[in-house]
């Protein structure tokens, strides 16, 4: 008798820890998906902050060239903006795609 009570014992204590394994690889998986969209959000931002920057840039050195300050930098600043959301809309629309 006192066999099957040891394995019994074992046997709680088994699917006990079962039971805690499978509440950590939950926590685990929800945990990567918030790191996969906190990496995504910032990836977003970073196209369109460099959108903006690489347009003023331009229109920059364009003013520097034609001596047309600031009207060039002011179109082109616009523009990186424009190409910024343009990216943007872009990541969003194909990551959507992909999940439906």
């Amino acid at each position: 008798m006192k066999k099957s009570a040891d394995i019994n014992d074992l046997q709680k204590k088994i699917d006990s820890f079962k039971k805690k394994e499978k509440a950590n690889e939950k926590s685990s998986v929800s945990l990567h998906l918030s790191n996969s969209n906190t990496t995504r959000g910032f990836q977003l931002v970073i196209d369109f902050v460099s959108g903006v920057f690489i347009g003023a840039a331009i229109g920059y050195f364009l003013d520097l060239l034609f001596h047309s300050a600031p009207w060039i930098l002011v179109v082109f600043t616009l523009l990186g903006g424009a190409a910024g959301v343009l990216n943007i809309y872009k990541a969003t629309h194909n990551q959507n795609e992909e999940l439906s």
